[in-house]
């Protein structure tokens, strides 16, 4: 057994049961292998726990499994293959790791993950939806046709594992609040499992751990909460934190900086397209607000490059800048900022050579 291309785990089954349908494909076929569980650590995540898929045996006999594939595509281009003499007991689990070189990974936003036999034919499918890297995709029961969104419970049995409740739309109003100005958080929770206990809005000051404020139900599952106006400068980071009767946990996050009165935000305000035939530059504004570009300039200067912000471009040098000519830390052009420093290091390593 080569571990190098998967890890394998196999023990033996218990029992128990919850109730949360998410949006899923049914199980195919007659095969009593099916995917049991599914489990992706995300994107930028620091977790050392590779993607996973976990199989399951619902027969009363072991099952020869060799040669049968795993693969997030339908044709099969990314693919882990069991080698031979590959086996899974009776009411048994098995775990293979799927985010190799050989293999594929798994998309914490949502994905698909195949099961074909020996012969290349689908045996079972499953489609889920979006998880956080500490919640899985579990058939609950044990090799239903029922999947839930629960804790991980990596070669065990599904049965009885707790569901967690969901915080979407977490938002702050108003989005660019200026000193003085009290932030409301609001966010819509549900229970996944049971009912709602808390919801509880975490929050930070300039770092500094603030007390937790809870947020108040209002109509089809919002929850809000507000946070006292602060100071010019400051810099805010909250979290929605949302626990269920069965235990269960989500949160949702967000941030915000202070500004003063009149100051205009410009952190949404990019460069988005730069043409040198026909002589144009388009701004494209990224944030939720309307942003006023009063006062504002758009400067070709083959010299400056910016800190806090990208050139955008192998050379475009244009710089957004505002009439004092102070370079904001919210405005940013779009890629080919490396290249472009590299661009005007070397420039000014030729001039001095020559002089």
């Amino acid at each position: 057994m080569k571990k190098s291309i998967f890890s394998i785990l196999a023990v033996a089954a218990l029992a128990g049961c919850v109730k949360n349908d998410p949006p899923v494909t049914p199980p195919t076929g007659d095969s009593t292998v099916t995917i049991n569980e599914a489990y992706s650590r995300g994107k930028g995540s620091v977790d050392p726990e590779l993607d996973w898929v976990e199989l399951y045996n619902n027969s009363d006999e072991a099952v020869d499994i060799s040669g049968w594939i795993l693969s997030d595509k339908v044709d099969k281009s990314e693919k882990i293959t069991l080698p031979a003499g590959t086996s899974i007991a009776a009411k048994a689990f098995m775990v293979i790791t799927v985010d190799t070189p050989e293999g594929f990974g798994l998309s914490s936003d949502g994905d698909m993950v195949y099961l074909y036999d020996n012969e290349g034919e689908a045996v079972h499918f499953v489609e889920f939806g979006p998880m956080e890297e500490t919640e899985s995709w579990s058939a609950n029961p044990d090799g239903s046709d029922t999947y839930k969104k629960q804790s991980p419970t990596k070669g065990r049995s599904n049965n009885g594992a707790v569901v967690n409740p969901s915080v979407t739309d977490a938002a702050h109003t108003p989005a660019s609040p200026v000193a003085g100005e009290a932030v409301v958080v609001s966010a819509t929770v549900a229970a996944g499992e049971g009912t709602i206990s808390s919801v509880v809005l975490e929050w930070e000051l300039d770092g500094t751990a603030q007390t937790g404020i809870d947020m108040t139900a209002g109509t089809a599952g919002t929850y809000s909460a507000t946070i006292p106006a602060q100071a010019v400068d400051s810099e805010v980071e909250y979290t929605v934190v949302a626990t269920n009767s069965a235990g269960g946990e989500a949160t949702a996050s967000g941030n915000y900086s202070v500004r003063a009165a009149g100051e205009v935000d410009y952190t949404g305000l990019v460069i988005n397209e730069v043409d040198g035939n026909g002589k144009f530059v388009e701004l494209y504004n990224a944030s939720d607000a309307t942003i006023s570009l009063a006062g504002v300039q758009i400067i070709k200067n083959e010299e400056t490059d910016m800190v806090d912000g990208r050139i955008g471009g192998d050379r475009c040098g244009r710089l957004l800048h505002d009439l004092r000519g102070r370079r904001r830390p919210g405005l940013r052009c779009g890629r080919g900022y490396r290249k472009r420093r590299h661009f005007a290091q070397e420039e000014r390593s030729v001039r001095a050579q020559r002089a």
